[in-house]
């Protein structure tokens, strides 16, 4: 079915020119949990334009994008393909409003800054789409540590406690840059994760895993979700972000048709993964927190490199100022020097033009003596 485009005013705020008023209106209308979902979901579509609005569709807030970009309720490859920009465009517009309205709640804040800055850092194209985002993002990560609230909840239990892995996930969405770059924090995050079984030394069936993900509390979808993107070459991640696609993105109405065993075995055919293979949720943790590490120390690094750069270059400048000084100097005591120089040249030479007159005058005188004698 076709929409018009002319029953949309477009948004005009904020240098806003993709997302109308009317979609704003509806995403500013969803709960927080379903702020997260969409959040989670339209950073995903910036990541993955054509693979994740496939996915994604059926969604109401990505109907509503289809509609006001693409004119269509759900929209074939070759469309996705020609209008992806504009979908892309559409998705950081419509984060960045959310944002402004403070509808980003802190469980997918962290992780929000690190895929913007991440696109904004890997995709010349994507700049100037993500830039204002990813600044902003910046501006309130740095004002934020949640590290001593975030360890107070997990030991009120906040955080789950019954080997269920979603839960491990869910925590590590809350471990920030600043808590990953302190050792000591993160001795003592891990030890309270241990005691508290969130960090599980059992094993569990990747069956089990399946299920689990698609059993994720609605309000903890879209946290899980940004968390597991931080992982493109994980197959666990791959595999529970895809669960999440197949039951968590979908709409109620269509849930109805879905069973989860059959949704379960599925995706571990197309993962080629036996039901009865062995996932290790402490090596689950233990990867994660490396590649997050790692994640989220680039871009630190590259600032640092930065910084560096331009340190080595002003100094560069300061010594080529310095030696152009010195060489400026150099020049203007030559200069003084060549015209002392030149000065008493010229002096002897008026002196012996001055003195010429006098000298030819006795030349002749003596001429005239020696003829008369």
């Amino acid at each position: 079915m076709i929409y018009s485009l002319e029953r949309y005013r477009v948004c005009e705020v904020n240098g806003m020119n993709n997302i109308t008023q009317d979609d704003l209106v509806f995403l500013l209308g969803q709960d927080q949990g379903q702020l997260d979902i969409i959040a989670s979901g339209m950073t995903a579509i910036i990541n993955d334009t054509e693979g994740k609005c496939l996915a994604l569709q059926n969604q109401n807030w990505a109907k509503r994008m289809f509609a006001t970009v693409l004119g269509v309720k759900n929209a074939k490859s070759e469309l996705i393909r020609a209008k992806a920009a504009t979908l892309r465009a559409y998705c950081a517009e419509a984060l960045t409003a959310l944002f402004d309205h403070q509808k980003i709640s802190d469980a997918v804040v962290f992780n929000l800054g690190a895929q913007m800055n991440e696109i904004f850092n890997s995709s010349f194209e994507l700049r100037h789409t993500t830039g204002t985002l990813a600044k902003k993002l910046d501006e309130k990560i740095e004002g934020l540590d949640r590290y001593y609230t975030f360890s107070r909840e997990i030991e009120l239990g906040r955080f789950g406690g019954d080997g269920n892995i979603f839960w491990l996930y869910r925590t590590i969405a809350e471990i920030d840059g600043q808590t990953l770059r302190d050792a000591r924090k993160m001795e003592l995050l891990s030890s309270l994760l241990y005691d508290k079984q969130i960090v599980s030394k059992d094993p569990i069936s990747a069956d089990e895993f399946v299920m689990w993900m698609l059993g994720i509390p609605e309000n903890h979808v879209g946290a899980v979700y940004m968390e597991l993107m931080n992982y493109p070459d994980s197959i666990t991640a791959g595999l529970a972000m895809a669960a999440i696609e197949r039951w968590h993105f979908k709409s109620r109405s269509n849930k109805q048709y879905l069973k989860k065993e059959k949704i379960m075995n599925q995706l571990l055919k197309e993962f080629e993964i036996e039901p009865g293979v062995e996932i290790s949720p402490e090596l689950e943790y233990q990867t994660m927190i490396e590649s997050k590490t790692i994640r989220i120390s680039a871009p630190l690094d590259r600032e640092i490199e930065r910084q560096e750069r331009e340190q080595e270059h002003r100094e560069r400048q300061q010594e080529i100022q310095a030696a152009v000084a010195k060489n400026m100097q150099g020049l203007q005591t030559t200069a003084k020097k060549g015209m002392r120089s030149l000065g008493g040249f010229f002096g002897s030479v008026k002196t012996k033009l001055m003195s010429l007159p006098g000298k030819l005058r006795k030349a002749e005188a003596e001429q005239q003596t020696q003829q008369s004698s």
